[in-house]
């Protein structure tokens, strides 16, 4: 560090001028001085090294080097991997240079690494504050599907890119997620057996929950694209329809007795409507209603909108008919929705003060 004088000179200044006055005064004095000085060596460096022994089996005693940089010594130390102290010196400072590139370098991998990591398994976490922020843009998301998107992180996606050796977002590229897509497609060989591979519509969510980190990412700055939006989506093939069951079959199982009749009558409704059971909680007595001979289940659902406001929506099932006809059934069915919806949208406009 440089110091200024009171009078405005540096020290390198006011020595040279101390100098320059002691040799016009004092020529005599400062020569047998100089000569003085002549004798002693001048062979001082700043330490750049040290080295202690620890004990070891075979050689007795190894020599470890700690190395000091910019006046601090180092946490690491590395072994010279000899128990002759002179050439542990020649060894210390003939790699020097190539231990501090790979030491500092390790740094800036780890902190990299840690950042990548620690936003993915916070992410979906409880009270998290990216989700945080997402809910003050708009973008609500409720638990049963924050924990589904968490464990699918942790478990799968977490482990996926730490056995591919990836340490930070730009490594995750588009043609990276494309062979994660066929990793999840296929089959995996594990020590329990076989693990069948995933459904195409279960990897479209599953990819969401990674897009919605991008977006994040790409909003708040820290990357420049997200590399979700280029990914070819996967076609499904081959889909089976569920819950298709012969009649033959059902109806040998509902004309038996049955010890319970609860269990009965919402195994019937189940498998003759299609009914949810997120749906069979919200049912009402009032809910059963009659329109043109046709039965319905007159369910209530309510979705949150972007804004986070409730809404509610009517949602209808066909409650089985002795001897209707089935396509009539459907046919009335579409014909009473849309009828209910002229008239919700009357009332809107009434509201608004316009004809409906």
């Amino acid at each position: 560090m440089r110091h200024i004088t009171s009078n405005g000179m540096t020290n390198e200044k006011l020595t040279e001028q101390i100098k320059q006055t002691l040799w016009e005064t004092s020529p005599d004095a400062m020569r047998a001085i100089q000569e003085f000085g002549s004798h002693i060596p001048n062979d001082y460096a700043p330490r750049t090294h040290y080295l202690n022994k620890i004990k070891n089996k075979k050689l007795g005693v190894v020599w470890y080097v700690r190395y000091i940089v910019n006046g601090e010594v180092l946490p690491s130390h590395w072994s010279t991997r000899t128990n002759d102290k002179e050439a542990a010196e020649r060894w210390a400072v003939e790699n020097r240079e190539r231990i501090l590139d790979k030491y500092y370098g390790r740094i800036v991998i780890k902190k990299s690494y840690g950042e990548l990591y620690d936003i993915l398994r916070k992410y979906y976490a409880k009270n998290s504050k990216y989700l945080e922020i997402d809910l003050n843009r708009g973008k609500s998301l409720g638990d049963v599907a924050r924990n589904a998107y968490h464990n699918f992180i942790i478990k799968q996606f977490m482990p996926y890119l730490k056995k591919h050796g990836i340490k930070n977002f730009e490594e995750i590229d588009t043609p990276f997620l494309a062979r994660y897509q066929n990793y999840l497609l296929s089959e995996r060989k594990t020590k329990n057996g076989i693990i069948p591979g995933i459904k195409p519509q279960t990897i479209k969510i599953y990819l969401l929950t990674v897009s919605n980190i991008f977006n994040h990412l790409l909003i708040a700055g820290h990357i420049k694209t997200n590399p979700c939006k280029s990914l070819i989506k996967l076609k499904i093939r081959n889909e089976q329809l569920r819950g298709c069951y012969e009649i033959t079959k059902l109806k040998g199982v509902f004309n038996k007795a049955w010890d319970n009749q609860l269990h009965y009558l919402l195994c019937l409704i189940i498998y003759t409507t299609g009914i949810r059971n997120s749906e069979i909680e919200r049912m009402r007595v009032n809910g059963i209603i009659t329109i043109d001979t046709v039965h319905f289940i007159n369910v209530t659902v309510k979705r949150s909108t972007s804004s986070g406001i409730q809404k509610s929506s009517v949602n209808f099932r066909n409650i089985p008919n002795p001897g209707g006809n089935y396509a009539l059934q459907q046919r009335r069915k579409s014909k009473v929705v849309r009828r209910l919806a002229k008239k919700r949208q009357g009332r809107m406009g009434v509201r608004k003060g316009t004809q409906p």
